[in-house]
Formats: structure tokens, sequence, C-alpha cells
């Protein structure tokens, strides 16, 4: 089952999830092994909402893992920690539990700040809002912010819905004409203040004028959670997660990266930060502390993608990043021992549950070891969302719960959500 999927059918039950990421077109086995993560700082990773899953081992049996207890509380048994973000390599899940709350709108706004009154001013930015995102574009050292917040019960009543800001097809079509125009030719360099004007305005002017704090949009909290601009060009996507106590300093530093490359990636790339609570889960970027994320984005269009990545590896090293598994990643499995506490224990459990490798790949062997036939993969930037690779969808069987205010019942209710489906 795709994570649209979900969404809209809980939806008709009168539910919705409390965390999503930008895109929902994943499989629900998908996001949860990957460790995918939201703009919700009182939530982890979407596998921190598992209460419980299926999974089937290489060998055949079926293994069923709590990963929370009834009270809502995270276990603390490896077993538990290691499934919670397994990225595929413990067997295939058939079966999750999920926590839900019950529907709501969201509304949402569009608005900016320089770079320096952003650092100093997220938190409070962040403590206001049920979920923001912070865009920075280098070249004009500015943040957009996307925040979305509750409406009150009187909203609810009187406001109608607002339709989410969108890139046109069309507007698409011509910013990935310009991207190339701009950021790739000698135009770029000969113009760069006419460049700088441009870029202003479409990183920040044009959306806010279509949903501002004053009028925002307005609709299902999962069609605005999951409704990301920044997204609809083709791009290359890097993320790596940092403890939030170091935010401040870890900004800086890409910020200082970004002024130390050529011009032209100054132009086209930019950051998302996000900001979401602890996991558990072994693998989970977020494993341990609370999280930043900072997400590097460069179009397609442009070239030498690999020099843009790298650059940014001694920061990420430094400040120990953990790498978000469904994205790009650039470290190796000596970096990844330092910035995991809990790799060991990890690779332990995969071991004991799969001894043959069925579950490998020559990607997840250059980070987790060999294959059982020995042979070691060089290490390279990942292309591919290996947790995909398996041929069955995940069979959700789900029990929703409403979480209620406390001394409020709780409302449970089953849903056999779908079956098999073979790709």
């Amino acid at each position: 089952m795709k994570v649209w999927q979900l969404c809209e059918l809980l939806d008709k039950l009168g539910y919705t999830m409390p965390v999503l990421g930008n895109v929902t077109g994943q499989s629900v086995g998908g996001v949860v092994s990957t460790g995918t993560h939201g703009k919700n700082n009182r939530f982890g990773t979407i596998s921190s909402l598992v209460q419980s899953m299926r999974l089937v081992l290489a060998n055949g049996k079926v293994k069923n893992i709590a990963l929370r207890y009834q009270a809502g509380n995270s276990s603390s048994d490896p077993m538990a920690c290691a499934a919670g973000v397994s990225l595929g390599l413990l067997g295939v899940i058939s079966t999750v539990t999920l926590r839900v709350v019950p529907k709501h709108r969201l509304a949402y706004s569009i608005s900016s700040l320089p770079f320096e009154t952003f650092v100093n001013s997220y938190d409070e930015i962040v403590s206001k809002n049920e979920h923001v995102a912070f865009i920075y574009f280098p070249f004009v050292d500015s943040i957009r912010i996307e925040a979305s917040r509750k409406l009150t019960k009187e909203e609810e009543k009187k406001l109608k819905d607002r339709a989410m800001p969108r890139f046109s097809r069309l507007e698409l079509f011509f910013a990935n004409i310009m991207n190339y125009i701009l950021y790739e030719t000698v135009f770029g360099k000969w113009f760069s203040p006419v460049v700088w004007l441009i870029t202003r305005y479409i990183t920040l002017e044009n959306l806010s004028n279509k949903a501002s704090t004053r009028k925002p949009a307005i609709d299902k909290s999962y069609h605005v959670v999951a409704n990301n601009v920044n997204f609809d060009i083709e791009h290359h996507e890097m993320e790596y997660a940092y403890d939030s106590k170091n935010a401040k300093e870890v900004l800086r530093a890409y910020r200082d990266v970004f002024r130390g490359l050529p011009s032209n990636y100054q132009y086209s790339s930019f950051l998302d930060i996000r900001f979401s609570a602890g996991d558990t889960a072994f693998l989970a970027a977020s494993s341990g502390r609370p999280t930043m994320w900072l997400d590097l984005i460069r179009p397609n269009v442009h070239k030498n993608t690999e020099f843009f990545m790298s650059a940014f590896k001694p920061t990420i090293i430094k400040y120990l990043g953990r790498p978000h598994f469904g994205k790009e990643n650039i470290l190796i499995k000596s970096d990844l021992e330092l910035c995991f506490p809990n790799f060991p224990e990890f690779v332990k459990i995969r071991d004991k549950l799969d001894p043959g490798k069925m579950f490998a790949n020559a990607y997840f062997d250059s980070l987790f070891g060999p294959l059982s036939n020995g042979l070691c993969s060089k290490p390279r930037i990942n292309r591919f969302l290996p947790s995909s690779r398996k041929r069955m969808s995940v069979v959700n069987l789900m029990q929703i719960e409403e979480e209620t205010d406390p001394g409020e019942d709780k409302a449970v209710l089953d849903a056999l959500m779908s079956e098999a489906i073979f790709e």
C-alpha cells in the first residue's frame, strides 16, 4: 500500500497521520524502513509511530515484533530497535500497526527572513507551529518559512478550504529552462545582478503572495504536510541529521561551504531545514537525540553534482551527521560506525536474522559488510532506494488509536487495509 492510499483511507475513517514526508508515493513499508521523517518537532520518524510489525524472514518464518508498549512508550528491546529502521535488511515487512490521530485541517503560510535572523529565532517559530520547513537559498542568503498550524475550533467552523500554492506545469517547464540558462551558461556569470533578482523573486516573493500569514492556504493536514513546492523539479537530494543542540553552529558551517563554492552552485541549489524529536531505532538518523535535518537539493539539469555533494563531507563528518538512507549518501562504513552508536548491534541482529545475506545488495554490502560470497563492492554514492527492491508491497493491518486528552475515552478501530499487491 502506498502512503497516499493510506492517507485517503484514514481520512474516510476520521483519522490522519501526525507525521508525513514531502511525498506520498512510497510504500508504507518503505517510509518505515528508511526512517522517513516529517517537519513536526514533537514526533520522531514515521517508524516511531509503529506500534508493532510482522517480518517475513529469510528462512520463511514470520516474526512479530512489538516496537512500543500499549502505554505508547518505545520498547528498549534490541530487536525492536533494529526493526524500527531496518532498510529491508532484516526481512520483508508484511504487517504494521500504526498510531494515528484524529483528522484536522491546517493553515499554511509562507514568509521569509534573513539567514542570521532565522538562526536566532527558528526555535520560537518551530514551537508555535504544528509543522515547519525552512528553505535556505544561499545566493540570496535568505530563508523561506513554510509553516502550518492547526485551526482553532472557531476557525474550523468558519474558514473554508483555500488551495495550496503550486507551480503549474508550464511554470515548471520554464523553471527547468531557466535553471539551465541562468546557472549553467555564461549568462549567469555576465548578469549576476539580474540572476540575483530573478532568484529572489522565484524563491521568496512569488509563492508568498499565494499563501501569506494574513491569508493562508487551508486544507486537510495530509494535503498540506505532503505538499512541498520545492520538489516539483527533478533533482538530486542528500540529507543528513544533526543533534539539535549544535543546530546554529552546523547551519553556519553549511553556509560557509556554500560561500566557498563557485557562484553557479549557489544560484541553483538550496537547503531544506527541518526539526524532529528523537527516536529509538538504531538506524534512525534521529536516534537518541532531538534532531535537525539538512537536505541538500540540486536540480538534475546541472552538472558536477558529486563535486557539490562532496564539498559538504568534512562538515558532515565533523558534526556526526547521520544519513537519511532513502536518499543519496557519501558516507562509508567507517563513518557510519562513528555516527551511529548502535551500529554494531544492528549488524549483529542482521547477521542473526539473515546469515545467508538474502536481503543484501552491492550498496549495503559496502556499508554493513560483505555479501555471503565474500565479495565487497567499492563504496559509492547511493543512487537508488534499496529498500524498494522486494517485489511484494506491504500488507497493512492497522490498529488506529485516537490520541485524546487524558481522561477521555480512546477509540480503537481495526481495519484491513489491503491485500498483497505484486508489482
